[in-house]
């Protein structure tokens, strides 16, 4: 039997301060019911949603017309499993009331058989299941059902959870291999692991097994696309599609081979990150390995050469995918803000049966730069696509970069982000333990408090006082768990750092080569953890990283970053701005070996990082305005400020302005400075 991990219970667990409960904060203070107005159509400047608007439509209560994308479902449900969370961390009445009249609404909308999807109710009745690889059908009530689990879990109110169990039991008589069933796992993967979620919730044993045929069908033949595309006159529903035999390109659907055979991520960002997760969560349910060593295959291969600096992944405009290992260019990134949330989910789901380092490391990184980067601090403006370069008058004349926006947007006609972003901020709580009856992994290091009940039925009372991620330094207070270990992560950034246990020094994290007895406890390392025996009721660790600054430079294949570095502090990735920096971005430079001072200035709480030495390219007065000369541009000392990339944009009164994560790198003349 596969060992396996339970994640805190967001009843019981709290971020108390610092970077995260500030970024929570934002979201269920500005976000939520900003969204709220959006979705209700009430913004005015924002893209209509109609999402709600569907809703009623379908359940014959307005006489509008359906508007939107076929996924527009996929909305609510999103902005309903944030609710959920927000209301099990704290009561809200206004939230709740909101949540339950929406899902009221649901269930009015919903047909007599349980088929529950506004798109093909309202614009194509009659219609349903005839385009599973494009319409996206399953992937909004995957969305859905993970809200209604979420939200029975939350409120113990069971409305949510059985209107879409009679959609899931529809479903489940609907796809398989029996004669009459569809054949077909849906286009875009989320659906697995929302059948998992309710398998969780019910202990309805179909709900795993539905699970494990979407996984298993996927990859498979004969392609059942190819065949619902001839049924349909080879028509397309998405644009991008048209012309398209659907086995021309079935790297886009993660169809080229089954799910167990799967070595990389191919295909479009968003779409392997759900899959990893539900083939994560399979896994661990059904006890099956194999399916859990092609789910760490493709999480290693990912974070190992199609990760950005950021944490953000899926290089392309086109489809929104993968591209070759380290094709990793900036201006044009993609990196969707719902494949960062996609990837943390897979990496959270994976941890559950292996928890590793290297991937709690990646969940970090895109925990501090990639997601917070995709909303704006007053909570109303979001990030679709996230560059890490960004140079408006390229943007305004090169249809390359038409996917790209310098400022964030009030809402988007495709938007799928920016509820996503909320709820996997309110679920931020999810991530910081990992832990079943004998075990309990720190993931993440954040000013928090919370309880677990362990597998033994035992309580763990766990307080973090911390300034993480802009200080190392992290005081974690233990309550009950004698007998139990704690694992501490060491961060992969940090090259040193020291513990204490009790009052008493256990030296350095990174000299274990032997075991260590405290008095206290007993301590030692373990793939990138550090252990530590409890033994007292009651045990004080203080764990201190030294936070310093480094320059990070690209591997040599990837070409868009060659002879330049980026700066981080902790794991914290940093850029130049417009604002700070001047124009032309381009033209700055530092000397690593000088490094950047700290502070003192802050911008939102985080201290801006200023280079020793850096320059500027300096051009002779008289040079010719041909596009090519001959004489090498000077270098002039210039004043380079960073600040952290999850904060860019947020300082230009709404004008497009430059950015640059990278920079390039340059010796000084003397060296004696």
């Amino acid at each position: 039997m596969l060992k396996c991990y339970q994640i805190p219970d967001l009843k019981k667990i709290r971020l108390t301060g610092g970077f995260l409960h500030d970024f929570q904060k934002i979201v269920k203070e500005k976000a939520m019911p900003y969204q709220w107005e959006v979705l209700n159509d009430r913004v005015e400047g924002a893209d209509k949603s109609g999402s709600i608007e569907n809703f009623r439509i379908a359940a014959g209560e307005s006489d509008q017309e359906y508007f939107g994308t076929c996924f527009q479902d996929s909305d609510i449900g999103k902005w309903l499993e944030a609710a959920a969370y927000h209301l099990a961390m704290e009561e809200d009445p206004v939230l709740e009331k909101n949540a339950d009249d929406v899902i009221n609404l649901l269930g009015r909308a919903q047909q007599k058989d349980g088929y529950l999807n506004t798109y093909f109710t309202v614009a194509e009745p009659g219609n349903r299941f005839t385009n599973i690889r494009e319409c996206d059908e399953l992937y909004c009530f995957g969305h859905l059902a993970e809200a209604a689990v979420a939200y029975y879990e939350s409120t113990g109110k069971r409305k949510f959870l059985d209107i879409m169990c009679r959609y899931a039991d529809l479903l489940c008589k609907t796809f398989g291999n029996e004669e009459g069933q569809i054949p077909a796992c849906d286009g875009h993967p989320e659906a697995e692991y929302a059948f998992v979620r309710l398998y969780e919730a019910t202990g309805c044993k179909r709900y795993l097994q539905q699970a494990g045929f979407q996984l298993d069908t996927r990859g498979s033949e004969p392609y059942y696309y190819d065949i619902e595309w001839e049924r349909r006159g080879y028509k397309s529903f998405h644009p991008h599609l048209q012309g398209e035999r659907p086995s021309d390109d079935k790297g886009y659907d993660q169809s080229e081979r089954p799910v167990r055979e799967l070595k990389e991520p191919v295909g479009h960002a968003v779409k392997v990150g759900y899959l990893l997760t539900g083939m994560a969560a399979y896994g661990r349910c059904a006890n099956d390995q194999e399916m859990l060593n092609a789910c760490g295959r493709v999480l290693d291969s990912t974070i190992q050469q199609q990760m950005y600096i950021t944490g953000a992944v899926g290089s392309t405009t086109h489809k929104e995918a993968f591209s070759s290992a380290y094709y990793l260019p900036n201006g044009t990134a993609y990196g969707e803000t719902c494949a960062s949330v996609a990837l943390i989910r897979a990496l959270v789901a994976a941890m559950r049966t292996s928890p590793r380092s290297v991937w709690a490391d990646a969940m970090e990184r895109i925990i501090y730069n990639a997601l917070p980067a995709g909303i704006s601090m007053d909570g109303e403006h979001y990030f679709y696509v996230n560059p890490l370069e960004v140079y408006p008058p390229e943007i305004q004349a090169d249809k390359i970069y038409e996917k790209v926006k310098p400022v964030r947007q009030p809402w988007y006609p495709c938007a799928c982000c920016p509820p996503n972003l909320v709820r996997m901020a309110a679920s931020l709580g999810k991530c910081i333990y990992l832990f079943d009856k004998d075990r309990i992994y720190v993931n993440l290091y954040a000013s928090s408090e919370g309880t677990l009940t362990l597998d033994d039925h035992s309580k763990v009372h766990l307080i973090q006082k911390t300034e993480y991620p802009w200080d190392g330094m992290v005081h974690l207070q233990v309550e009950g768990g004698s007998g139990k270990t704690l694992f501490l992560r060491i961060p992969g950034w940090c090259d040193e750092g020291w513990i204490s246990v009790n009052g008493k020094s256990l030296g350095s994290v990174f000299q274990n080569d032997l075991k260590k007895n405290s008095g206290n406890s007993t301590a030692d390392q373990e793939d990138g953890y550090y252990s530590i025996e409890i033994i007292e009721d009651r045990t004080e660790i203080t764990l201190e990283l030294k936070m310093g600054v480094y320059p990070v430079y690209a591997h040599p294949l990837i070409r868009a970053d060659a002879g330049k570095a980026a700066v981080m502090r902790g794991p914290v990735v940093y850029c130049a701005e417009e604002k700070d920096c001047g124009k032309l971005l381009y033209q700055l430079s530092f000397d690593p070996d000088f490094g950047f001072s700290v502070g003192p200035e802050t911008v939102w709480h985080a201290p801006v990082l200023s280079a020793r030495k850096g320059f500027r390219d300096k051009y002779s007065e008289n040079v010719s305005k041909k596009p090519y000369f001959k004489q090498r541009p000077e270098k002039m000392e210039a004043a380079i400020y960073l600040v952290p990339y999850a904060f860019w944009g947020n300082r230009n009164d709404g004008l497009a302005k430059e950015m640059t994560v990278w920079l390039r790198t340059a010796e000084s003349s003397d060296k004696s400075i």
